[in-house]
């Protein structure tokens, strides 16, 4: 059995608007389960584009033979994207939250206010530092990088839309509640809702645990 068979992992988006700027993906390879999340800053041009360039990429880099998934070759990918977003001139700017979940370890990389947890039923481990500027499209990005392990944990990955509109308390209460993902996902999204059923950003989440 691949690595990425023991786990089992589950992602989406939801826009706040018709078109949104947010992106979230799963990568599945036999070594390993990779999440994605962008957000492109909203409000400026290219924003959702800027996103897609980073799901492009890192999908483009899963799909080449025998990927080094380790910490500075993720680092250096990162920064490849970076520049290819300012090289865009439609293009605007985005968060990049990625992480890389193995049987071993948890690897990841963030640049931008998208954040990432571990979650133990009783304990938790912020994953990721928060409000990291320049976002991609600059050329000055600083990817901050993160290692940890999965064990009996459940891993999630949110866009801001998720973190400013709901209390970290309530977000993690959620997780500890071991849900299905898709039933889980729903209720996060669910903290953030208005009353008339609409939210106030566009939000990801991308979730995994073992299977």
């Amino acid at each position: 059995m691949s690595d990425a068979n023991l786990f089992e992992t589950f992602s989406i988006a939801h826009s706040a608007e018709s078109i949104g700027d947010d992106r979230v993906d799963t990568i599945l390879l036999p070594q390993a389960s990779i999440l994605v999340v962008a957000d492109g800053a909203g409000g400026s041009a290219g924003g959702s584009l800027a996103a897609d360039m980073v799901i492009g990429h890192v999908r483009a880099y899963c799909a080449t033979e025998n990927p080094d998934l380790s910490e500075d070759s993720l680092t250096q990918l990162v920064l490849t994207i970076d520049n290819a977003v300012a090289d865009d001139p439609l293009a605007g700017e985005t968060t990049a939250l990625l992480a890389v979940v193995t049987n071993e370890s948890i690897v990841g990389i963030s640049v931008g206010d998208s954040d990432g947890y571990l979650v133990f039923g009783d304990r938790d481990y912020p994953l990721t530092p928060r409000h990291s500027k320049p976002y991609l499209g600059h050329r000055a990005a600083a990817p901050e990088s993160f290692v940890a392990e999965i064990q009996n944990g459940i891993l999630l990955l949110g866009s801001d839309g998720l973190w400013k509109y709901a209390s970290t308390d309530r977000v993690l209460s959620t997780v500890r509640t071991r849900l299905p993902l898709y039933r889980m996902a729903s209720a996060l999204i669910d903290l953030v809702r208005l009353r008339n059923g609409g939210l106030q950003d566009d939000i990801s989440i991308a979730l995994c645990r073992r299977a």
